[in-house]
């Protein structure tokens, strides 16, 4: 067991060095807010980023995945959380074009084809972004909301995933 506790350790201390050189070239933090999270049965404090030029989905997968909170219900919930604390801290932001779509169907359908090309990660902030729109009906939103969890258990396999 103390084996096993070791090698987590220096895996969550690898990835945690990864993300930190990640949030060196992202830059500039647009906004931030403070979570509770627990790992290994300890609950702590920690800080979800917002850097220029991302969104709510991006950043919040970005959290989740640090954090090993890869459940639709903590993406939701920090990528609704993060887009409302940047819409009263910053109402002119604006994310990189690339990122903005039409319609909730756009984002959709970009989901599936990421999904179909391997690319899990931008399937999920696409079905992220597409359920922050407002008056989606209920089984269209059950539906992204499965999309969801089907990407994040492709994403479980780190041969599908090799950026994990």
């Amino acid at each position: 067991q103390q084996a096993a506790a070791k090698k987590q350790q220096a895996q969550d201390a690898a990835r945690q060095a990864r993300h930190d050189a990640e949030d060196a070239k992202l830059g500039k933090v647009a906004t931030q807010q403070q979570f509770t999270v627990t790992q290994n049965g300890r609950q702590r404090a920690a800080v979800a980023k917002l850097h220029a030029g991302q969104d709510g989905a991006a950043a919040a997968l970005r959290f989740c995945e640090r954090y090993d909170l890869l459940s639709k219900e903590s993406l939701l919930e920090i990528a609704t959380k993060l887009a409302a604390n940047l819409a009263s801290s910053k109402p002119d932001y604006k994310p990189s074009e690339d990122t903005v779509l039409k319609s909730a169907g756009a984002y959709r359908k970009r989901s599936k084809e990421s999904s179909k090309d391997g690319e899990y990660d931008a399937a999920v902030r696409d079905l992220l972004r597409a359920l922050q729109r407002k008056g989606l009906e209920d089984d269209v939103k059950a539906q992204m909301e499965r999309g969801i969890s089907d990407a994040l258990r492709g994403c479980a396999d780190p041969s599908f995933c090799p950026d994990r």
